[in-house]
């Protein structure tokens, strides 16, 4: 566990290699997951790969024959530089004074001692393990870009899992290579179209020729050849329809062609989308959560922007392509029985992928005061992550933004349709505008809640009804790209709205439970009555350190746990977190921890 920590830190600052380019890839980690036992058929942990990736990369491992007695030495040689590299590794810690040298000299210590004990004797065997992942790694490059036009099912190196959950895997450079493997494909396919035109209209000319044939023979004009003549223009007419069947197969050929590519394609799309989507919803929780610094947020909505434009853009220019592929079909009048319910698919599938896309681009990227009091101004930013590229000549529209109860967003969300809002905002519509990066968004500077309409609460005290209620601000607005207009919805991270400043306190308490305790994707905005201990420490150390730049120590997590667990207890329920009073005391263990905090 340590390890993987390790090498999910290191992989950040890794200049190109193999390595970085398969990293995070899950084919890869099964690959080295049957290496990692020392009494294993082989032995080559991950870690060494990792460590080692530049030295690894550098060594002519396939020049070595294993086989040939007289490479014996070439593999003697460069097992023993990596086994030199190793102990220089080591003797390189053993002086360093970072705070987990320790740990990591002691694990690379286990592994030189296994792998000397196994290969010091059987270079030749060590040489081959270095061989066969190397290879490996190198076929998962190949079947994750899916050749050149997608056959296979490539694609392979995706799926939501590959980016696990931790936010610093969000500037994965694999996925730019795939959107561009896309965009390579659309520009292939216009190519291929192109020619087919050239084809078909080649075609529509050997037609007319071939009637102008006909008509020669037919007519009056026919009636005074002689028969020589007769014989060569049947002959001609013959070879011309025989150009024609030959033709007119290779066209149909080349419109199933294409049309395999775009559904390969629209195939592998849906991996790229589904990893893309995972990408925003790890931003989302980190932006939620507070997990990451605000400037490398940016960082990553920024290519973000790019990998949504690039993506829509490949999503257009199949759909027009698709289009002219159906135009070209209609020019000629002809094809087979199985085209239209294969168009009808792609154009189905094409259009459902493209509306997941823009419907998840609409963003909130300044949120709200999580705390929120009536008369007070606050703002908030949305943005269109695909609009960019399409907002060039369109004419903007208007950003409407609401306040929603519970109620209304599970409505909401299931729905997909509002039925009613909570409250009165003013200053609660802009203009979407496009900055000089193409950015489109709509800023509210001076958002005001002047109202609120609160719905009946099981909470036993009337404060609470105020303070444990919980709101969002909805922002819809419509986007167009070419002759499809979509309606678009984004809601804020939950809310509370005070009328008093004495409210605050409370209401920071139901803030606190909700970032630290609710799940980014769930029903809103459910959460646990009650956590366990270790997840509500990690949730205090987390607050501690947004406020003092450093965690809990062991020593003070387990003084307050002794404040709000009792004897035999692991559980913290709300009602003991914020409702009850601690023993002895008038205040919550909520109360007595923020002071605790303003010291």
């Amino acid at each position: 566990e340590y390890m993987g920590t390790r090498l999910l830190l290191a992989s950040r600052s890794m200049s190109s290699t193999q390595w970085e380019a398969v990293l995070n890839d899950p084919a890869v980690r099964v690959i080295y997951e049957s290496l990692k036992d020392p009494d294993g058929e082989a032995y080559f942990p991950i870690e060494l790969r990792h460590f080692f990736a530049h030295f690894i990369e550098s060594q002519p491992w396939g020049s070595i024959n294993t086989e040939d007695p007289s490479h014996a030495a070439n593999a003697r040689m460069y097992c023993s530089l990596f086994f030199n590299e190793l102990t220089r590794k080591i003797q390189e810690l053993t002086v360093s004074a970072a705070a987990d040298s320790f740990v990591l000299k002691r694990c690379l210590e286990e592994m030189d001692l296994v792998l000397k004990k196994r290969y010091a004797t059987n270079p030749a065997a060590l040489v081959r393990v270095i061989q066969t992942v190397l290879q490996q790694e190198r076929d998962v490059l190949v079947s994750g870009r899916a050749a050149s036009y997608f056959h296979g099912g490539g694609g392979n190196s995706f799926s939501s899992t590959s980016y696990g959950t931790d936010a610093t895997k969000l500037n994965d450079a694999s996925l730019n290579a795939e959107i561009e493997r896309l965009q390579e494909h659309t520009q292939s396919a216009e190519m291929k179209l192109q020619e087919l035109l050239q084809q078909q209209e080649f075609l529509i000319l050997q037609h007319q020729e071939w009637d102008d044939i006909n008509s020669a023979l037919q007519g009056m004009a026919g009636a005074k050849l002689n028969p020589a003549q007769r014989a060569q223009l049947a002959k001609q007419a013959r070879a011309k329809q025989e150009l024609i069947a030959h033709e007119g197969s290779q066209i149909m050929l080349a419109r199933r062609t294409i049309l395999e590519l775009h559904g390969a394609a629209l195939d592998h799309a849906t991996k790229v989308l589904a990893v893309l989507l995972e990408k925003l919803q790890q931003w989302q929780s980190a932006q939620r959560k507070k997990t990451m610094p605000d400037d490398y947020l940016a960082e990553v909505l920024s290519v973000m922007h790019l990998q949504f434009e690039a993506l829509a853009t490949v999503y257009y220019n199949i759909r027009q392509q698709l289009r002219q592929h159906e135009v070209q079909r209609e020019q000629l009048r002809c094809g087979d029985e199985h085209e239209t319910p294969t168009l009808d698919q792609l154009f189905e599938a094409v259009h459902l992928q493209l509306e997941t896309l823009v419907r998840a681009s609409f963003v909130v990227v300044t949120q709200p005061p999580q705390v929120m009091k009536t008369a007070s101004k606050f703002t908030a930013t949305v943005r269109i992550l695909v609009g960019g590229r399409f907002s060039m000549g369109m004419s903007f529209t208007e950003v409407l933004c609401q306040i929603i109860n519970e109620e209304q967003a599970q409505h909401l969300t299931k729905h997909n349709r509002l039925a009613n809002n909570a409250g009165e905002l003013l200053n609660a519509k802009q203009m979407m505008a496009a900055d000089s990066s193409h950015t489109l968004q709509a800023s509210f500077n001076n958002l005001t809640l002047k109202k609120i309409r609160r719905k009946a609460s099981k909470a036993p005290k009337k404060e609470d009804v105020v303070t444990e209620e919980k709101f969002a601000l909805l922002f819809t607005t419509s986007f167009t790209i070419g002759d499809l207009t979509y309606k678009l919805w984004a809601l804020s991270v939950p809310v509370v709205a005070i009328v008093h400043i004495v409210q605050t306190m409370k209401a920071s308490a139901t803030v606190f439970w909700d970032v630290s305790f609710g799940k980014t994707q769930r029903v809103p905005w459910d959460v646990p009555s009650g956590v366990r201990w270790p997840k509500f420490a990690a949730g205090l150390a987390h607050y501690w350190q947004l406020i003092h730049g450093a965690p809990l120590t062991a020593a003070a997590l387990n003084f307050l746990g002794s404040k709000i667990l009792g004897p035999g207890e692991d559980t913290v329920s709300w009602s003991r977190f914020n409702r009850e009073p601690m023993p002895g005391r008038n205040y919550s263990f909520w109360e007595w921890f923020l002071a605790i905090c303003d010291l």
